[in-house]
């Protein structure tokens, strides 16, 4: 090190000494013109970004302003709101003066800033030649004095900004110009409102040329730099010349030097129509001769249609360093000499703390931090403080990681391992792992991992070694063995740990029971039927009412049928003929309620979610002879519209509570209402691949803070709330989906898509459903 320190220092010496005499006969000249061009044209950036952010709260005011106006936010027609708007744009916007709109009909309204202080005058002109009125309002919108001028005879329509706006039909900046109230000289964004392509109006924002002068005064890098803001017609906005603001309105008003200048800049950016830098020679006598810079670009930004010049002499822009050349050569040279005596010293001294710091950073990674905290550092240099600190910290998080990693490996519920990757030898195992494997650690520790494996130990080794050493996470399901108990089925994921040299240093397994997990899916499964299945043993109660209705019936007709017969018997000629047409409706009556009961039965005891099919048409009027008793009671219309030739494939029984489900909500829904006309629509449509099937009804519909699908969660008072969540599960159970929209006119829409033949379905659609109906 010592001797690399010595010909480092030398060299460096050798090589800056060469570095100055090249600069200073060869580059330093060049490098200089071209600082000072880069000087300049960060000078220019700066005023162009300072003049972009002076002038973008007047535009971004104008413009909002006439998007509210154009998107129907705002009413041009209500000086109130355009007071309040103006008077909060000023309050957050000091760069803008005042704010007005001139309407197509000459009146105006203006919002201007009072005296310099934080009052605020607003102007009304309803007529033009009528007058004006004046409100002035304190820095909390309260009005505090109010006057009118009879003699205004201000008209919008006539000024610079209006007409420049209309005719342009886009926003507009004008030239400089005396303010009509101040005085004051300043410029005008304006941006026309148009209505249906009429003109309805023009908002104005006033600047005064005066703030903006101040700005770049004090931006100014020196007294030296001249800035200039022009129009392309050689009008002045602003100019800065030896560090002040200049009262000139034209390229012709300024000094002779700064207007030859101006004067050479726009007839070259006449011709190029871009931003330039060129250098001129400012024509003076030789002993006084010098090199201007100067540079023109246009203000790219909020599309302002002005030019930026910026010119300063060369000598002004180095500063002094020219004169600076023969000194620089001869202190470097002065410098090496020194430099050169001291080199194997200096190389001595430096080395020698920092070997000592390395050594000690050394001992303090190679150490144990487990056992004991790490000592602190002796810092040789304050260079070397953060180093040291970052060091130490980090040794100290490396310390508290390793006794938070033992505490959590030690107690954590799912099997961990430590696995030589090479050997396959366990390094380390904990608690829980020893549990499900059977063995103590002493035990586990000696052992390779192939011999806790059942089954086909090599090709999981192989796996296991090619994914580790790879750096992929490995995860296999495999038995593993347990002492004196039958293998247990593990899922084992591991991943490879690197040690600081990013070698391999071990494996880190985590083993889970999978037994575990497939039971709990098993049971899952088992509580999802038994929740379909106490569903509907729930609905049994509420299908009492509507199979007592049809029941009674077919019983009263089965008990005329049997007098009629009793009557036929008893008479002395018997007519065969209608004694046959009693007993065929006797029989028809029975079967009739035996149906009824089955179903009933059926849709109560727990079915083998078999797919058939069956049609729709069919089993909407079934369900519909089941709800006609309740719908009767509350007055309420139940109106089918569907095909007769749908055919539909899924679970009869289920699709039959869902449906009743659906109608026994709505009815419910109608009753709590006071409208005369309740209705319940039913509607099928038989699309490509599916079948759309509806329900509507015209009651109140939802609430918004209801979650239709959401268990638990009820407009009855009396509900559980599990309604349309078994529903939403039985249409998923049969390849189908269900959405709660809103209703054409009011109330609540659902629509139930059904396969039109769900054995076409695939897979992917099959666990789809199996996954929606357990959630």
């Amino acid at each position: 090190l010592r001797y690399v320190l010595v010909i480092c220092i030398v060299g460096f010496q050798l090589f800056t000494a060469l570095a100055v005499v090249f600069l200073v006969y060869f580059t330093m000249d060049r490098a200089i013109l071209q600082q000072s061009k880069e000087l300049l044209d960060r000078h220019a950036e700066a005023t162009e970004e300072r003049i972009s952010n002076f002038f973008l709260p007047s535009l971004q005011v104008s413009e909002m302003l006439a998007k509210f106006v154009t998107s129907g936010m705002m009413d041009l027609a209500e000086n109130d709101t355009l007071e309040r708007i103006f008077y909060g744009a000023l309050r957050t916007s000091p760069e803008v003066s005042g704010l007005y709109f001139g309407r197509a009909d000459g009146s105006f309204i203006y919002v201007f800033q009072s005296d310099g202080t934080k009052r605020l005058t607003t102007k009304w002109i309803e007529t033009p030649g009528q007058g004006a009125t004046y409100l002035v309002r304190d820095e909390s919108y309260r009005p505090i004095g109010r006057y009118g001028d009879s003699d205004d005879l201000y008209d919008p329509r006539d000024r610079q900004w209006y007409i420049s706006a209309a005719q342009a039909g886009t926003p507009t900046w004008t030239t400089p110009y005396p303010f009509y109230t101040s005085g004051e000289t300043g410029v005008t964004f304006a941006v026309p409102v148009y209505n249906d392509d009429v003109l309805m109006g023009v908002f104005g924002a006033d600047i005064e040329t005066s703030k903006l002068e101040s700005i770049l005064v004090n931006a100014n890098h020196g007294a030296q730099i001249r800035t200039s803001l022009l129009s392309d017609t050689g009008r002045v906005i602003v100019h800065i010349s030896g560090g002040e603001g200049s009262d000139a309105q034209t390229v012709a008003d300024m000094t002779a030097y700064d207007a030859d200048i101006a004067q050479r800049l726009l007839t070259e950016y006449a011709d190029t129509q871009q931003g330039f830098a060129t250098q001129y020679d400012d024509g003076l006598p030789d002993e006084n001769r010098a090199l201007v810079l100067a540079n023109l670009r246009p203000l790219e930004q909020e599309n302002l249609p002005w030019l930026i010049a910026t010119h300063a002499t060369r000598d002004a822009l180095s500063g002094g360093l020219l004169a600076n050349q023969t000194r620089a050569l001869w202190a470097a040279v002065v410098l090496l000499a020194v430099l050169s005596l001291f080199s194997f010293p200096l190389a001595d001294r430096i080395r020698k703390p920092v070997l000592n710091f390395a050594e000690q950073s050394r001992d303090m990674v190679l150490a144990s931090t487990r056992t004991q905290p790490p000592a602190a550092l002796r810092v040789p240099y304050a260079e070397l403080r953060t180093t040291g600190e970052t060091l130490q910290d980090q040794i100290s998080k490396r310390r508290n990681f390793e006794i938070q990693y033992d505490r959590t490996f030690n107690v954590s519920q799912r099997g961990m391992a430590r696995i030589d990757p090479k050997r396959m030898r366990f390094l380390r195992v904990n608690k829980r792992l020893c549990e499900i494997l059977g063995r103590p650690e002493s035990v586990l520790l000696n052992c390779r991992l192939d011999s806790v494996l059942a089954g086909d130990k090599k090709q999981i080794l192989d796996k296991f070694s090619q994914a580790v050493m790879s750096d992929r996470d490995f995860t296999i399901e495999a038995d593993f063995n347990r002492t004196g108990l039958p293998p247990v089925p593990l899922r084992m994921t591991a991943f490879l740990m690197r040690d600081f040299d990013g070698q391999p240093d071990h494996a880190f397994a985590v083993f889970d029971n999978n037994e575990e997990s497939k039971q709990s899916a098993a049971r899952l499964e088992n509580f999802k039927r038994d929740v379909d299945r106490i569903g509907r043993i729930n609905l049994m109660g509420q299908f009492a009412a509507g199979l007592a209705h049809e029941l009674n019936q077919p019983l009263g007709a089965l008990v005329h049928d049997v007098d009629s017969a009793k009557c036929v018997l008893s008479q002395t000629h018997i007519d065969t003929a209608e004694l046959t047409e009693i007993l065929g409706d006797i029989d028809g009556h029975a079967h009739r309620a035996g149906d009824i009961i089955r179903a009933l039965r059926n849709m109560i005891e727990r079915d083998d979610q078999a797919l058939l099919q069956f049609s729709l048409d069919e089993l909407l009027q079934q369900t519909l002879a089941i709800m006609r008793t309740e719908a009767a009671a509350y007055d309420v219309d139940i109106q089918i519209s569907v095909p007769a030739n749908i055919t539909i494939e899924g679970n009869r029984v289920q699709m039959a509570q869902v449906l009743v489900n659906l109608i026994r909500n709505a009815i419910s829904a109608l009753a709590t209402t006071q409208q005369a006309e309740r209705v319940i629509r039913l509607e099928a449509e038989q699309r490509a691949d599916d079948i759309m099937l509806s329900v509507e009804d015209n009651g109140p519909g939802f609430p918004s803070h209801i979650r239709p699908f959401a268990q638990f969660e009820t407009t009855s008072r009396t509900g559980l709330g599990l309604g349309l969540s078994i529903s939403k599960s039985l249409v998923e159970a049969n390849k189908g989906a269900i959405v709660h929209l809103d209703g054409k006119e009011r109330g609540a829409r659902f629509e139930i898509t059904l396969p039109a033949n769900a054995s076409k379905r695939g897979t992917e659609m099959n666990e789809r459903s199996t996954d929606s109906v357990r959630s």
